[in-house]
């Protein structure tokens, strides 16, 4: 009877502690997740940027469709990088990339817009931009060319 129960306890322990190692496998797996955070006042483009660069288990990303809305979502989320258009009513890219350093230092925001005038990448590198880069041609090349960008961002800011 004794050993009878000091199977069960043991084996009480084993389930335990195997559910405990998926609980921390699963804790650091959405440790190594990326999340980022796309805002661009094209909803259709939005979409498009969303599905293209989502991967599942290694990146994740929340859109928003205003520099105002961004801003909230960063009051209650976490994000590894920003991704945002320039051209935006109510605050454009620049002022959100502002806001966005004032609040997290340091956090890797990418300008990704149709808009390639110079004294706008001037002000966005004078703004710590961390990278610029231009919609102009294939959807899917660009937004694999993001990725790479994203990953890049990310990987420079952990080291």
């Amino acid at each position: 009877m004794l050993r009878q129960k000091l199977e069960v306890t043991q084996s009480f322990i084993q389930t335990a502690s195997d559910v405990r190692e998926r609980r921390i496998q699963l804790f650091l797996s959405r440790l190594d997740m990326i999340s980022v955070l796309c805002v661009d006042d094209d909803s259709d483009h939005l979409f498009l940027e969303k599905i293209s660069l989502e991967e599942p288990g290694v990146l994740t990303v929340t859109t928003a469709l205003s520099a105002r809305e961004a801003l909230k979502d960063m009051e209650t989320n976490r994000f590894d990088a920003v991704v945002a258009d320039y051209q935006m009513p109510g605050m454009d890219g620049i002022e959100l990339l502002r806001k966005v350093h004032a609040a997290n230092p340091g956090l890797p925001f990418i300008l990704y817009t149709g808009k390639g005038q110079g004294e706008i990448v001037i002000e966005a590198f004078n703004s710590d931009a961390e990278f610029y880069l231009q919609k102009n041609g294939e959807p899917m090349v660009e937004f694999a060319h993001l990725k790479d960008t994203i990953f890049k961002s990310v990987k420079t800011e952990a080291v």
